[in-house]
């Protein structure tokens, strides 16, 4: 690796110069950021930036900031020339990025550590307009019985918990030190309305949490929770999607090791002491034996752990997919963007890092495949190049175990239609039998003819 933070930042910045880190970090930083994440805000191809700060106390007033990729790995900021505090949100401790109203852009959701924490949809149309992204807080959580407490909520992480395939929203310390899901009903283009569903979380031991990972631990299918606690013992919560549980009356998530009366985190023993002090937890698998292990970082002088998955149980569940982009008729021959979603049992930056590809084909003729980019939020981008003719495409993906997820097949034409017309073998037509004969002398450099008769 090679730090490079001094020549990553354009001259648009709003952070004024008496706030700047200089010298050996030169760059729009102040020191008192909490989150990062990259995803693709404008739909161009290459990683942007949302940085997350509270400023330097938990009231702190610092913004959470976007900076925009010119394509070169340089980052200028999105509204520099706007209040400071305009750009998202202010003191927020967690960023996500994430499609939430599934029209095949990248949303935010922020968690709040002392204000209500906020949902942005992204109306890119193009480039990134003046107003880009809308704050809908008071819609998506219309439906909510109470909303953040705003003593605590650390982090919100996304995944979907409750198997319709929209993302839905785990708050940490939703409610002081109560954990929510809040259930994503409406992910339709263009809306998003999230439903608190209090009795999804079984045993919530009512700590004070730091955040929270999706894994499949037990290799069924569904995501499991790992969770960050700062006050005491980590533990896991078992998703019991896959056994068939109803949600409402049975719960989603159940802490383990409760049910059977063991300590709350019998999957954890070693290393797991009462005492730590844990800000994050990530998942993954480390040891390159197809099941997610799990590593957390501890506070202070505390020794961070690693725990390794030793149930033996391999991940067999294929990728598969929300949506893919059906590419519509073109005039003219033109670029065409395809997007896929997906979904797998995995948190969603492993999901990042799974082999997904873009195949397509025109009139029928051969196969090109080409890789496509992650644009964050478990979703790829892929463009086709300006052709003419009918094209065919789909989008594989496979996973690090190996297991591949194939979309459905979409057509579109593009430009004139083709002059040319599979006449398939030893068909007959209106004309009878097609027959294909030459004229002309086979010497290099004569003229020479093809006719076709009986087409």
């Amino acid at each position: 690796f090679v730090e490079e933070t001094d020549t990553r930042w354009g001259v648009l910045v709003s952070i004024p110069p008496d706030k700047q880190i200089l010298g050996g970090n030169v760059g729009p930083f102040n020191g008192w950021y909490f989150d990062g994440d990259f995803a693709d805000l404008d739909d161009d191809g290459d990683s942007d930036l949302v940085m997350a700060s509270i400023g330097a106390a938990f009231a702190g007033t610092e913004p959470t900031r976007m900076f925009l990729n010119d394509g070169t790995g340089v980052f200028d900021e999105l509204w520099p020339w706007a209040d400071p505090a305009a750009d998202i949100n202010l003191h927020s401790p967690d960023v996500d990025l994430c499609d939430l109203d599934g029209d095949f852009d990248i949303d935010i959701i922020t968690a709040s550590r002392n204000s209500q924490a906020r949902v942005y949809l992204n109306n890119r149309v193009g480039p990134l307009s003046a107003s880009p992204f809308q704050d809908v807080t008071q819609v998506a959580y219309y439906d909510t019985a109470s909303t953040s407490s705003a003593s605590g909520n650390y982090e919100t992480e996304y995944g979907d918990l409750d198997g319709d395939r929209d993302f839905d929203a785990w708050m940490v310390n939703w409610n002081g030190n109560l954990d929510m899901i809040l259930r994503n009903d409406d992910a339709v283009a263009g809306g998003v309305a999230f439903h608190e569903a209090t009795t999804l979380i079984k045993d919530d031991p009512n700590k004070n949490e730091h955040g929270a990972d999706f894994l499949d631990y037990d290799g069924d299918g569904d995501l499991d929770a790992a969770m960050a606690n700062f006050s005491g013992t980590n533990w896991l919560y078992q998703g019991a999607l896959a056994q068939g549980f109803d949600p409402i009356t049975q719960g989603l998530y159940h802490r383990t090791g409760i049910a059977g009366g063991q300590s709350p985190a019998p999957e954890m023993p070693t290393g797991n002491p009462a005492a730590l002090s844990t800000l994050d937890v990530d998942t993954g698998d480390i040891d390159n034996d197809g099941d997610d292990d799990i590593l957390v970082a501890n506070d202070g002088n505390q020794q961070n752990y690693l725990y390794r998955n030793v149930l033996g149980i391999q991940d067999a569940h294929a990728p598969t997919f929300l949506a893919v982009t059906q590419q519509a008729d073109l005039a003219v021959a033109a670029p065409a963007v395809i997007h896929a979603a997906l979904r797998d049992n995995h948190a969603w930056y492993v999901i990042a890092r799974h082999d997904t590809r873009l195949v397509w084909s025109v009139d029928g003729g051969l196969e090109t495949t080409v890789a496509m980019f992650s644009q964050g939020g478990q979703q790829f981008r892929g463009v086709i190049p300006a052709v003419t003719g009918l094209i065919d495409y789909r989008v594989e993906c496979t996973d690090r175990a190996g297991n591949t997820g194939v979309s459905g097949t979409f057509t579109y034409v593009a430009g004139a239609p083709s002059p040319w017309t599979d006449l398939g073998f030893a068909l007959s037509g209106a004309g009878g039998a097609p027959v294909l004969s030459g004229t002309g002398t086979l010497v290099g450099g004569s003229p020479g003819s093809l006719d076709l008769a009986g087409a």
